[in-house]
């Protein structure tokens, strides 16, 4: 006479790898730990406890079709649904936010300068270099009065860059 034992209740994992295994076809192993025979009740060549690659790629074939199952049916959940809609309505927010502090606060300083500044700019340019050019011949004849007072030869003058380079004479 057989008495059978009251079954256990099986927690999430246990249920996934059984259903795996059930749909790789490799038996379930009595007991944790224990060697599982290949489907022919051979035991697979050079390794008693491994699985035949068949077995194997049934096993992964499994694994990929429960993974996939798994992220399909947490893809159509209310609650990763309800994320993603949070998550997109804030970088909607978010772009209409930057696109407004821009044209705000950021248009009024990079507008165009109107043609009378760009006058302005210009003549100021033009007395910075009328400056800059007399202080430079100013610098150049104390240089040489510096120079001639302490014995040092005088060089040739390179041509100054107002004036023109003299044409090459003609053979």
């Amino acid at each position: 006479m057989t008495t059978q034992q009251p079954q256990q209740p099986v927690d999430p994992v246990t249920a996934f790898w059984r259903d795996v295994m059930a749909r790789s076809g490799m038996p379930m192993p009595s007991f944790p730990g224990a060697p599982a025979a290949a489907p022919n009740g051979a035991a697979a060549p050079g390794y008693g406890w491994m699985p035949t690659p068949e077995v194997m790629k049934r096993m992964q074939s499994a694994w990929f079709d429960a993974m996939a199952e798994y992220a399909d049916q947490y893809m159509r959940s209310p609650q990763f649904l309800e994320s993603m809609k949070r998550s997109m309505e804030q970088a909607v927010g978010l772009r209409q936010q930057m696109e407004e502090f821009l044209k705000s606060s950021m248009g009024a300083s990079l507008k165009t300068a109107g043609p009378g500044a760009t006058t302005e700019i210009l003549s100021a340019i033009a007395r910075i270099e009328s400056g800059m050019r007399t202080e430079m011949a100013s610098l150049a004849e104390r240089l040489s009065r510096l120079e001639r007072a302490a014995g040092v030869p005088e060089e040739p003058k390179a041509p100054s860059a107002t004036r023109k380079p003299a044409k090459p004479a003609a053979k």
